[in-house]
């Protein structure tokens, strides 16, 4: 695998921008559960969004794949 290429297609793809973007909330994210009370809500909240970050790079990824 040409490693250059792969990182060009990533790019081209927006992952990296939807990796940082989920990066960025779910600091926010952690942030706000330890600085605040932990309550069921906000801990429900910051496992969807780990949740959500796989699932979004994954689709991000695939979404213009001409293989699919």
């Amino acid at each position: 695998m040409n490693l250059p290429r792969f990182f060009a297609e990533l790019r081209r793809r927006n992952v990296y921008k939807v990796g940082v973007a989920y990066a960025v909330v779910g600091w926010l994210l952690v942030q706000q559960v330890f600085w605040k009370p932990m309550n069921t809500y906000l801990r429900v909240l910051a496992l969807s969004n780990e949740q959500g970050f796989n699932q979004s790079e994954s689709f991000s990824s695939s979404a213009r794949d001409p293989r699919f």
